[in-house]
């Protein structure tokens, strides 16, 4: 699993969005078909993975400024779904979220 992190472009926004309540960072999670060729199993982790998320940092609005993509590696598909919530949390507090 990896985590890039970036400062945040607010100008790339549509402007739907630069009008709404822009107070936290934005996550996005890609998984290739590497990980699995099933979508329905790609789809179930990136769901995993965006609860985790939420309710991980769903109440810090500190980090406005970032962006964050979080990508899984082809190994992730082996691990259970406890152990790629344990590394997503190692990452965060790496990438300075908590």
């Amino acid at each position: 699993m990896l985590i890039r992190v970036v400062r945040a472009k607010v100008h790339l926004l549509s402007s739907s969005c630069k009008i709404s309540n822009y107070k936290t960072c934005r996550f996005g999670v890609a998984i290739s078909s590497k990980v699995s060729k099933k979508a329905v199993v790609r789809n179930r982790l990136r769901r995993i993975l965006h609860q985790h998320l939420r309710e991980r940092l769903g109440g810090l609005d500190n980090h406005e400024d970032k962006w964050a993509l979080l990508s899984l590696k082809p190994a992730s598909l082996n691990q259970e779904p406890m152990q790629l919530l344990k590394e997503c949390d190692i990452l965060l507090g790496r990438a300075g979220f908590y």
